[in-house]
């Protein structure tokens, strides 16, 4: 996620929003701190309806097969699930999010790919 995140720093003029809840404080720090603190906004354990709101302004979505990534499929929002190597089908999934996976895990993910479908869903837009 890190890698990602530094190419859209780098690449884009995208101002990111990274979300997270209990369970992820730590990382989403760690990664908010090697950002540029004017280019992020951190939502921890944000009520539903007030992350809702926020995402209901983002030109996309990039997670992993979350609750936030059917609440930002639900607001409308092109998004791209990453997904590991469960079977699950995600009902968020059709015409305005992607999924790209790989049977080996999320870890196993190519940044390169990941990337590039970025790219394609947000042209979408």
């Amino acid at each position: 996620m890190e890698e990602l995140l530094r190419h859209l720093i780098r690449e884009t003029a995208f101002n990111l929003l990274l979300v997270g809840g209990e369970a992820e404080r730590d990382r989403v720090e760690r990664l908010a701190e090697t950002l540029p603190s004017t280019r992020i906004k951190v939502m921890q354990n944000a009520p539903l309806a007030e992350l809702a709101g926020w995402l209901a302004y983002c030109a996309g979505f990039a997670g992993h097969d979350s609750g936030i990534s059917h609440l930002a499929a639900a607001v409308g929002l092109r998004s791209l699930i990453l997904w590991g190597e469960t079977t699950r089908h995600l009902a968020a999934a059709g015409r305005r999010a992607d999924v790209v996976r790989d049977s080996s895990g999320l870890a196993e993910l190519s940044v390169p790919v990941v990337i590039n479908q970025l790219e394609q869903l947000l042209k979408r837009r």
